[in-house]
């Protein structure tokens, strides 16, 4: 399961374009979730994008639209890490016999934190190396979660049901 209660609150993680199934959000919704974790790998910037690649294979898209999507659609606090990327870092992890970027910092600055509401708490600067911090009112949850309680009434349990299978 992906939402434990921590002494913290209920925190929640999904990774990369889990981000985006409406099924597993609605799995973290039905869990009580409070924080969550949207981890996204290792992606270039949005000026790195080439037809037909879809725009949400770039960073820019998961950090500024789908990420704040979620806490909205959910209600819970998001914190989005990436990844950070040294100009060592891409000469390490390029395939042998491919010449490696030079400018990492198109990889770089992708870190978000959002409020419930959707509303940006923190955007680090494209050359920031280290952790973002942020001081969570689980309190702000309360008031998305009641006018759009997606684990509640507005999941019209007698129309449709999410049914989870713990075995696989």
């Amino acid at each position: 399961m992906s939402v434990v209660e921590t002494e913290i609150g209920r925190v929640g993680q999904l990774n990369c374009w889990e981000n985006m199934n409406p099924f597993l959000k609605a799995l973290n919704v039905s869990m009580g979730e409070q924080v969550h974790v949207a981890a996204w790998p290792v992606y270039p910037g949005k000026e790195r994008q080439v037809a037909p690649d879809p725009a949400t294979n770039y960073a820019d898209p998961a950090s500024d639209l789908v990420t704040p999507a979620y806490a909205i659609e959910t209600g819970a606090w998001v914190l989005a890490p990436f990844q950070r990327l040294s100009v060592e870092g891409l000469r390490v992890n390029t395939p042998e016999g491919v010449e490696p970027e030079t400018d990492p910092s198109v990889y770089n600055g992708h870190a978000r934190i959002y409020r419930p509401d959707g509303s940006l708490v923190v955007k680090p600067e494209k050359d920031f190396d280290g952790l973002l911090f942020v001081d969570i009112d689980l309190n702000e949850t309360h008031l998305t979660k009641v006018l759009a309680d997606f684990a509640g009434h507005y999941m019209r349990p007698y129309i449709y049901l999410l049914s989870l299978s713990r075995y696989t």
